[in-house]
């Protein structure tokens, strides 16, 4: 309510998807009806829990794959561009690429865009997902 009445611009992360979480269009949709605040993905995760292999950004048109260490430290990132290249097919399975896609597509559709404007006056947040 602070930030409401104050109009701060808010961001927002959705953390924690290496565990078994709630789907993500349900948790963006959690935040905009809890909050009264639009959403915008920024990032978008490729699987949740176990399959859960990195997050695709939306404006940059570039997919970070991660790479599990030792427990749930992450190791290195791999950097894939384009959402089409085979190089992401072949790093997580045609089977979760096109689900990315699939995802994508309704997300897309369905979502804000990001506007600097917007989220200055605190309308719109930004939503990043990771681990």
């Amino acid at each position: 309510e602070v930030t409401r009445l104050r109009d701060t611009p808010i961001l927002t992360f959705m953390n924690k998807l290496d565990r078994d979480i709630r789907d993500p269009m349900e948790l963006l949709d959690e935040v905009e009806n809890e909050l009264k605040i639009g959403c915008a993905p920024i990032t978008w995760p490729i699987g949740c829990g176990k399959l859960f292999k990195g997050v695709y950004h939306l404006y940059k048109d570039e997919t970070y794959l991660y790479q599990s260490g030792k427990g749930h430290t992450i190791q290195e990132v791999r950097i894939v561009k384009g959402l089409n290249n085979p190089d992401l097919d072949a790093a997580v399975g045609e089977d979760l690429a096109q689900q990315l896609r699939d995802e994508l597509e309704l997300v897309k559709g369905a979502s804000n865009e990001f506007d600097k404007e917007l989220f200055l006056a605190g309308e719109i947040t930004p939503v990043f997902f990771g681990t």
